[in-house]
């Protein structure tokens, strides 16, 4: 697929041998959080810890709703750390009524705009060109530009979130989508797959380019469709996978589950 997924995986990859060889279904929901303030705005959010707008609240409460009426409750929720996950994890928890844990972890949260974040669309594209912007947002290898100081947000509204893990990894430059996928592995390997495997059936709340590298990973996709892929808010994907832990057809085993009044 590209060399760096090969290479960087390869360690996760072998543990295979030891995973169970009991056929589909392996499966796990997968989701964005509902519209926030920002998305409303058109602002790129990354890792600011921004709240859902009204609209944002009520598609959690839909997709909780969507998930009742599916007769589907998750075993449990991993969520970004960022509060518009958060928020969606909760009103979907308290909508279906249950308790289960929800697990929040950095590697989950949305890629870093670095300069970007907090500015409208709009400005970057008059700034740049549209191209450039679509490219942006499309792109798997793509990092942000470094932007004058004019051009960038006061904060005076919503504060960055302040995560150790922000700096460390100095992400306050921003990142590739490529960077995304490599700081996500980690995680599905170690904590999700782990209760896939069991047989549960697990719920991801995250953001919309955290979630598309990780079905271009899960579904070996090229990167021309990757350019293509979208992940509106709110959607909730019913994923399913072999015994390695992969799709086999994305056309089958993905699904959009639908409530009765979604088209």
């Amino acid at each position: 697929l590209y060399i760096y997924s090969v290479s960087f995986t390869h360690k996760y990859i072998i543990h295979s041998k030891y995973m169970s060889r009991l056929q589909k279904p392996f499966q796990f929901l997968l989701v964005r959080h509902g519209e926030s303030i920002w998305n409303h705005e058109n602002r790129f959010t990354g890792w600011c810890d921004i709240p859902l707008s009204k609209k944002g609240e009520k598609q959690a409460e839909s997709m909780g709703q969507i998930l009742l009426e599916n007769k589907i409750k998750p075993h449990c929720i991993f969520s970004s750390e960022l509060e518009r996950c958060l928020a969606t994890s909760n009103i979907i928890q308290q909508k279906l009524n249950t308790q289960f844990n929800i697990y929040p972890s950095w590697r989950l949260n949305e890629k870093s705009y670095g300069d970007c974040e907090g500015v409208c669309r709009d400005e970057l594209v008059k700034h740049m060109s549209k191209d450039y912007v679509s490219e942006l947002r499309r792109s798997f290898f793509m990092l942000p530009p470094k932007l004058d100081n004019e051009m960038k947000h006061d904060f005076t509204d919503y504060q960055l979130k302040t995560s150790e893990h922000f700096y460390k990894h100095d992400l306050q430059n921003g990142e590739t989508k490529e960077m995304v996928l490599h700081r996500l592995l980690p995680y599905w390997y170690e904590q999700i797959i782990p209760k896939i495997r069991s047989h549960s059936c697990p719920l991801i709340v995250t953001h919309k380019h955290t979630a598309r590298v990780l079905i271009k990973y899960l579904t070996h996709m090229q990167l021309t469709d990757f350019d293509e892929l979208d992940f509106p808010n709110s959607q909730i994907h019913h994923i399913k996978l072999n015994s390695e832990f992969f799709v086999d057809d994305k056309l089958q085993d993905i699904t959009v589950l639908k409530g009765k009044h979604t088209d």
